[in-house]
C-alpha cells in the first residue's frame, strides 16, 4: 500500500519517494541510477511548501540525486499579467484554467525529459500551490 507522510519534511527525512508510474513504495537505496521520481506540494501561503522543499533538496542532494522544481503555474500566470477572471468569469475562466492547465502539464513533462536526459536519479518536485 501507499505510505502516508505527515509533513513534506518526514518525507525527506525518510528517504522514501513514489516512482513515477508505478504504485510501489521503493527505498532510495534500492532505486536504479536512472529513476525518476515526482513529488507535489500542495498548500496555501506560508504552508510550508518552501522549508519543505529546502529540506528535501538538502536531504537528497547529499545522496547524488538531482533536484528539479517546476514553479508554480498560476504564479506564473500572474505576475506575467494574466488576470483572473473570477469565478463568475464564465468563458473567460473556462479559457483561463484551460491555459493553466496546459502550461502546467507541459512544463511537467518538459522537466521530466531534461531530467530523464541526464541517466541520473532524479526528483522532479511540483509546486502546485
Amino acid at each position: 500500500g501507499m505510505f502516508a507522510f505527515r509533513t513534506l519534511n518526514a518525507l525527506a527525512r525518510s528517504s522514501l519517494l513514489l516512482p513515477v508510474r508505478t504504485q510501489h513504495r521503493l527505498s532510495m537505496s534500492t532505486r536504479s541510477s536512472d529513476a525518476i521520481y515526482r513529488v507535489a506540494l500542495t498548500g496555501g501561503p506560508c504552508g510550508g511548501k518552501s522549508s519543505s522543499l529546502d529540506a528535501i533538496r538538502s536531504h537528497l542532494s547529499k545522496q547524488s540525486i538531482d533536484v528539479y522544481t517546476v514553479p508554480e503555474v498560476p504564479t506564473i500566470l500572474l505576475t506575467g499579467g494574466c488576470k483572473y477572471p473570477g469565478i463568475e468569469g464564465g468563458d473567460k475562466l473556462i479559457e483561463f484554467e484551460k491555459a493553466l492547465i496546459e502550461l502546467q502539464i507541459q512544463m511537467e513533462d518538459s522537466f521530466f525529459k531534461i531530467a530523464k536526459s541526464t541517466g541520473r536519479t532524479s526528483v522532479i518536485v511540483m509546486d502546485r500551490g
